[in-house]
C-alpha cells in the first residue's frame, strides 16, 4: 500500500503556536480517540439516559390518563411531583457514574493537549485514580441541586423556594467546572482546589458562564417530545461534541492557569504543548 508523503519537510512551523491551533491539531490527529472517549462517556451516561426515558414515558402515560379523565388534575399533579422527585433521587448515583467517566476523559485530553505520549487505556485509568474523588464530589453536588429543584417544583413555593437554589447554583456550577479542570493538572487537596477554583471563577466570570451555558446545552434535546428521538440526539451530542467541549474548556483553563498560577509556581508547564514563534 502506497503511503502519502508530505510535500515539505516537517519543521517547527508545522507545530501549534497557540491554543486555537492546539485544539484543531488534536481534533485532526486524535479524532478517532475523541470519538472513543465519546462512546465511553455515552456508556457512562446510559443509566442517566435510561432513568430519564423511563420517567418521561411514565409522565406521558399520566398525561394521557388526565386527558382521558382516568385521573383528575389534583391526582395528576401529585403523581407528577412524586415522579419528578423520585427521578431526581435515582439520578444521584447516575450523575456520579457520568463524572467517573469524565475523570478519565480529562486525563486523556490533557495528554493530547500537552503533546505527551498517550496510552489510552492506561491514561484513562490513571485519570480515574487521580481525579475520581473531585469529580464524584462535583457530580454529587450537582445531583443535590437537581433534588432541591424537584422539591421546589413540587412544593410550589415560588420565589422563596427557588432563590436559595439560584444562589447556590451561581456558586457551585462554575466552581465545579474549574475544579474538574484543575484536578487534571495539580495534585492538591479538595479544600485547596475549591478555594483556587472559586477565585479563578471570580476572576473570569464571563468566560466561565459561557462554558456553563455550553455544557448546559446538552439539555436542549430534552425539549424534544418523542422519547426515542430525544435519546438519539443526546447520544450524538455526547459522542461527537462532549469530548470536544471538554478539550476546549481545558485549553481555556490552562491559559488562565498559566496566567494566574503557573508563571510563579509551575513555570515548567507554562505553554506546555505550544511552540511559540
Amino acid at each position: 500500500m502506497k503511503q502519502k508523503v508530505a510535500k515539505t519537510d516537517f519543521s517547527e512551523k508545522n507545530l501549534p503556536h497557540n491554543r486555537k491551533e492546539v485544539f484543531f491539531d488534536c481534533v485532526k490527529l486524535y479524532w478517532q480517540k475523541l470519538l472513543l472517549l465519546g462512546l465511553i462517556m455515552l456508556a457512562c451516561a446510559v443509566p442517566l439516559l435510561t432513568v430519564s426515558a423511563v420517567c418521561d414515558t411514565v409522565q406521558q402515560g399520566l398525561s394521557r390518563q388526565l386527558e382521558d379523565g382516568v385521573i383528575d388534575k389534583v391526582a395528576y399533579n401529585g403523581q407528577t411531583a412524586w415522579l419528578r422527585f423520585a427521578e431526581a433521587l435515582i439520578d444521584i448515583p447516575c450523575y456520579v457514574i457520568v463524572c467517573i467517566g469524565l475523570s478519565g476523559t480529562v486525563r486523556v485530553t490533557r495528554q493530547m493537549i500537552w503533546a505527551e505520549p498517550l496510552f489510552f487505556a492506561n491514561d484513562f485509568a490513571d485519570g480515574i485514580k487521580q481525579n475520581w474523588l473531585t469529580f464524584c464530589l462535583c457530580g454529587f453536588l450537582v445531583s443535590l441541586l437537581n433534588v432541591y429543584l424537584a422539591f421546589a417544583e413540587s412544593s410550589g413555593g415560588g420565589l422563596p423556594a427557588y432563590l436559595p437554589l439560584g444562589v447556590v447554583t451561581i456558586v457551585v456550577l462554575p466552581t465545579a467546572l474549574w475544579m474538574m479542570s484543575a484536578s487534571s493538572v495539580y495534585n492538591i487537596g479538595i479544600g485547596k482546589n475549591i478555594t483556587n477554583s472559586f477565585v479563578l471563577y471570580i476572576k473570569t466570570p464571563f468566560v466561565t458562564w459561557l462554558f456553563v451555558a455550553l455544557f448546559a446545552s446538552v439539555a436542549i434535546p430534552g425539549l424534544i417530545g418523542f422519547v426515542a428521538l430525544r435519546c438519539i440526539f443526546l447520544a450524538v451530542f455526547i459522542v461527537v461534541l462532549l469530548p470536544a467541549f471538554v478539550m476546549l474548556w481545558q485549553l481555556v483553563c490552562y491559559s488562565y492557569f498559566d496566567k494566574f498560577i503557573n508563571k510563579q509556581a509551575y513555570p515548567e508547564i507554562v505553554d506546555k504543548g505550544i511552540w511559540r514563534l
